[in-house]
């Protein structure tokens, strides 16, 4: 879990853990990059 929190924050993404009966229930929301687009450069090997 600690790696999914890691990438959520990077993201800007919200992690909800919630019971769902008798499993944890993991949600994982990203930002809508279309209504915020950003600019992202990568150099490719």
């Amino acid at each position: 879990m600690s790696l999914i929190k890691a990438i959520a924050e990077r993201h800007g993404a919200d992690i909800t853990l919630s019971d769902n009966a008798q499993v944890l229930r993991v949600t994982i929301r990203f930002p809508d990059r279309r209504a915020n687009p950003t600019r992202v450069e990568t150099r490719g090997a």
